[in-house]
């Protein structure tokens, strides 16, 4: 038959493969590709803004997904696929807000929103309020690396 350390080698050898066959697998399981999006709403005088519809397009595929804000006026898209998103968020008698940002792989960005009074969907100026790596007001960098906060610029 075999001998002890024939029998040591095989079992090495399959001990080896099977540890190889267990590590490739998680790898090839823990592929992300997307990232996050959350935020806060709140109206001019810096009160929360409950139940405000919040919806993201992807501006490549034009899949939306949307949500509502917290009692405490937070929103939170999980899992969104990476890429640039427009992001309109609507409340009764509130003008409504639009910002383009980008979702950057694993990473959670986020998009504050003010809104302002008046009739409901009428669009608004927003603009970042913070420093934005791509640029002026309007042009929202990667979220992951800047917090945006989109606010109406008066008429």
């Amino acid at each position: 038959m075999y001998s002890a350390a024939s029998k040591l080698r095989i079992f090495a050898l399959v001990l080896a493969v099977v540890s190889l066959v267990a590590i490739g697998s998680g790898l090839a399981y823990g592929q992300a590709i997307s990232g996050s999006l959350v935020g806060t709403v709140v109206d001019s005088s810096s009160a929360v803004m409950t139940n405000a519809t919040v919806e993201a397009t992807n501006v490549g595929t034009g899949a939306t997904t949307a949500t509502h804000t917290n009692a405490t006026g937070g929103y939170r898209f999980e899992n969104l696929p990476v890429g640039s998103y427009r992001v309109v968020v609507k409340a009764s008698g509130f003008r409504t807000v639009s910002q383009q940002v980008d979702v950057v792989l694993n990473q959670t960005g986020t998009l504050n929103v003010t809104l302002t009074p008046g009739a409901g969907g009428q669009p608004g100026q927003p603009g970042p309020t913070t420093n934005s790596p791509k640029g002026p007001a309007g042009s929202a960098g990667p979220l992951g690396v800047a917090t945006l906060n989109a606010t109406e610029k008066p008429s």
